[in-house]
C-alpha cells in the first residue's frame, strides 16, 4: 500500500515537471478537447430543439384543423342544445 501512495507521488511530481516544461502543448490539449465537448453538447442541444420545434409545429397544425371544422371553437348543433334538449 505504501508502495502505490510513494509511486503515485512521484508520478504527480514527473508529470508536473513535464507540464512546467511544456504548457503549451497541454493548454492546448486542454483547450482541444474542451472545444470538442461543446461541440457535441451543442450539437444535442440542437438536435433536441429542432425536434421538439417539429412535435410544436404538428400540433399546431392540427390544432388549427380542428379548429378549421369548429370541435373547439365555434357553435355547432350540440352547443345550441341544453343539457335536458340532449337527454
Amino acid at each position: 500500500m505504501m508502495y502505490n501512495l510513494i509511486f503515485s507521488q512521484i508520478n504527480i511530481e514527473q508529470q508536473w515537471e513535464s507540464f512546467i516544461n511544456a504548457p503549451f502543448i497541454y493548454i492546448t490539449s486542454l483547450i482541444s478537447v474542451a472545444t470538442i465537448i461543446w461541440i457535441f453538447i451543442n450539437y444535442l442541444y440542437k438536435t433536441r430543439l429542432e425536434s421538439k420545434s417539429a412535435i410544436i409545429e404538428a400540433l399546431e397544425k392540427q390544432l388549427s384543423i380542428y379548429k378549421d371544422k369548429k370541435y373547439i371553437i365555434g357553435e355547432t348543433t350540440y352547443s345550441k342544445l341544453s343539457d335536458t334538449q340532449l337527454l
